[in-house]
């Protein structure tokens, strides 16, 4: 069923982004769908119709004009629409990433147990030999 081999990695935990344009953004606002004097999130723009769902978050990227000083929240953009945003007069607000802490403390967890395995295993020789 496949005629092409599969090639490289396929990471199953990446982060699927919704892109939003400036251009896009922009048409929104001159329709009366987003008031740009309000902050700007991806609930919004869901409620607004102009974006379908969020799934991971929005990413702003740059593709058309922007005029309208915006305050918007999202979870990933590119240089040149910041810089697009912040020409207008905006301000563009990039959500944290949710942060693992459960990998870390199981790799700390691993490394006393480690730790401590090794330590018990060289008193046992001790003993043994004595």
């Amino acid at each position: 069923y496949r005629r092409l081999p599969k090639r490289g990695f396929t990471n199953i935990f990446r982060r699927h982004h919704v892109e939003l344009s400036t251009g896009r953004l922009q048409t929104a606002i001159d329709a009366k769908k987003i008031d740009a004097k309000s902050q700007i999130t991806g609930e919004a723009l869901v409620e607004a119709g102009v974006l379908r769902r969020l799934k991971d978050g929005v990413r702003l990227l740059v593709k058309g004009d922007l005029k309208t000083k915006v305050d918007i929240v999202v979870a990933g953009a590119s240089k040149g629409a910041v810089a697009a945003v912040e020409a207008a007069g905006g301000k563009v607000t990039m959500l944290a990433p949710p942060k693992v802490e459960d990998e870390d403390k199981k790799t700390k967890k691993t490394k006393k147990a480690k730790a401590a395995d090794t330590d018990a295993g060289t008193e046992d020789d001790k003993t043994e030999d004595a």
